[in-house]
């Protein structure tokens, strides 16, 4: 054989048009998320922060399900096979989404049945017959890498540019982006893309995005990435890999903490404002354990305005009630029974920056979610591991 492909390419399939479908996917939820939204920037003149990535979010929840449809038509003129488990459980989310709704009076919109239905179809029932480009996954992580890194560089090497990169509400550093969490969710992925294919090049690169992540502040990305990393590193095959970040986790710690403690504008482990938050959405759960309210569940914060959840179970159990939110559950679980641990610790990472920031709510499946989502698939299923003769072990198992 004269030429192993990356094993994320590998499927039963190749269709052209199904590539070209989901990469268009990919593209369309990663590059909303690179826009420059930092203070000052471009975007600054079309209006909020908010307001703009409403605007593009709502367009992009469009072309989603617009792409998501084609790609179940082009699979079905040739096949009707799905992927059973995956298939049953999608269908179990939205009866008990469609019920939610009923329940609630359709108070969100209708067109989310849909956008879960026909986009969970083809990404986890029907994407895993098909091979994807091999050169995706480089794509993605080099992107990311770069939009995280220079305005790392930028930060030091041009001081003028230090009130626009730590323009976040609280002066933490945010990159392009408008908020540290913004920025600290695309650095985590890319922190776990780059482990798979590590050396000493990409350690270098690795230690600089958590450069990054320590100057944001974002303690619901440094909490994400060290438990992905750590299931990751425990789960790889390669034991001087585990032995060498097992001393440098050991080391790094303690300098960590303090750094945020002491260095940081802001207390690592006390934030009693997220506690209120999430006090009153389990006071507004308690009226509707099992349905909800039908969606569009929010609170009153400090300036009058409304407020959703900074944790994807109380927000979804708030809006879609109990049922939906153990259904999503065993979605996850059977994703994670099938995929490998590249996607398992994408899993990982999004299920607890989920706990702790408003980013990854089901019901929302907003860019960032569908990016973790297209990524997890791409890494999908288990298979066979690639020989070291054709560069090294490959650790997506």
């Amino acid at each position: 054989m004269n030429q192993i492909k990356s094993q994320a390419c590998f499927g039963r399939s190749n269709n052209k048009s199904i590539s070209a479908i989901f990469v268009c996917m990919l593209m369309v939820n990663l590059l909303p998320a690179l826009l420059p939204f930092y203070a000052g920037g471009p975007i600054s003149n079309y209006g909020s922060y908010l307001q703009v990535l409403t605007n593009i979010n709502l367009v992009v929840n469009g072309v989603n399900l617009i792409l998501a449809t084609l790609g179940l038509l082009v699979h079905f003129r040739g096949s009707k096979k799905v992927i059973r488990v995956p298939f049953l459980t999608t269908l179990l989310m939205v009866f008990f989404l469609n019920v939610a709704f009923m329940s609630g009076g359709y108070t969100s919109g209708r067109f989310l049945v849909f956008r879960i239905l026909l986009t969970f179809i083809f990404l986890f029932s029907v994407l895993d017959y098909y091979r994807l480009p091999e050169w995706v996954g480089k794509y993605v992580k080099w992107t990311l890498f770069l939009w995280a890194v220079i305005p790392i560089l930028l930060f030091w090497v041009y001081p003028p540019l230090r009130n626009v990169f730590g323009s976040s509400y609280d002066g933490s550093f945010g990159g392009f982006s408008a908020h540290k969490n913004a920025y600290g969710v695309l650095v985590g992925i890319a922190v776990i893309l780059i482990l798979p294919r590590l050396n000493l090049y990409w350690l270098l690169g690795l230690f600089v995005l958590l450069y990054g992540v320590l100057l944001s502040q974002s303690r619901a990305t440094m909490l994400s990435i060290f438990a992905a990393t750590t299931y990751y590193l425990a789960a790889s095959k390669r034991q001087y890999f585990k032995k060498f970040f097992a001393v440098v986790l050991i080391v790094s710690v303690p300098q960590l903490i303090t750094f945020v403690t002491e260095y940081g504008v802001r207390e690592i482990f006390v934030d009693d404002a997220r506690s209120a938050i999430n006090q009153q959405y389990i006071e507004l759960i308690s009226g509707n354990v099992l349905l909800g309210s039908g969606g569009n569940a929010t609170i009153v914060d400090y300036k009058g305005g409304d407020m959703r959840a900074h944790n994807f179970l109380l927000q979804s159990w708030a809006d879609y009630g109990m049922f939906f939110v153990l259904a999503y559950l065993i979605l996850l679980a059977v994703l994670w029974r099938r995929y490998s641990n590249i996607s398992r610790a994408l899993i990982i990472f999004m299920v607890i920056f989920g706990l702790f920031q408003p980013y990854m709510d089901p019901g929302g499946l907003g860019p960032v979610l569908m990016l973790c989502f297209l990524l997890i698939t791409y890494y999908g299923p288990k298979r066979q591991l690639l020989p070291r003769s054709v560069g090294g072990v490959n650790d997506y198992e």
